[in-house]
């Protein structure tokens, strides 16, 4: 396999085991890496990505 295509394998397989996870699950599973980053929460690591873009509530809620 091209590494090309088995990096978009390895990135859809990734995706597909974090389906239908909630936000506080992934916040209980990356909650350590979070705090390493000075983040409290996926809120707030999201927030400091995406400063001029950030909606709490389409965060919160969806689109």
């Amino acid at each position: 396999m091209e590494p090309v295509a088995a990096v978009v394998a390895q990135i859809l397989a990734y995706g597909a085991s974090l389906h239908g996870t909630t936000r506080e699950q992934l916040e209980g599973r990356f909650g350590d890496g979070l705090a390493k980053r000075g983040h409290g929460s996926l809120e707030d690591a999201v927030r400091s990505a995406r400063e001029d873009t950030f909606d709490v509530d389409e965060f919160t809620t969806g689109p």
